[in-house]
């Protein structure tokens, strides 16, 4: 089951994934430089990765519009 819809026209243009995985990645850093909260960086960690998972190592071949 996934969570994203990857067939949606929000997410096509590949700038757009790579922006939510960044804005993900800069919470990650935020959560480990400044405030260490265990719980957060456990959320924004398991998001990267699933971000990841979902808008580059599984998105389907040819679909994008870049």
């Amino acid at each position: 089951m996934a969570l994203i819809d990857q067939k949606h026209p929000f997410f096509q243009p590949l700038w757009r994934r790579i922006a939510i995985v960044a804005a993900v990645a800069a919470w990650l850093g935020f959560e480990v430089l400044f405030t260490k909260d265990t719980l957060w960086m456990s959320v924004a960690t398991v998001m990267l990765i699933y971000g990841i998972w979902t808008f580059f190592l599984n998105w389907p071949k040819g679909s994008s519009r870049d």
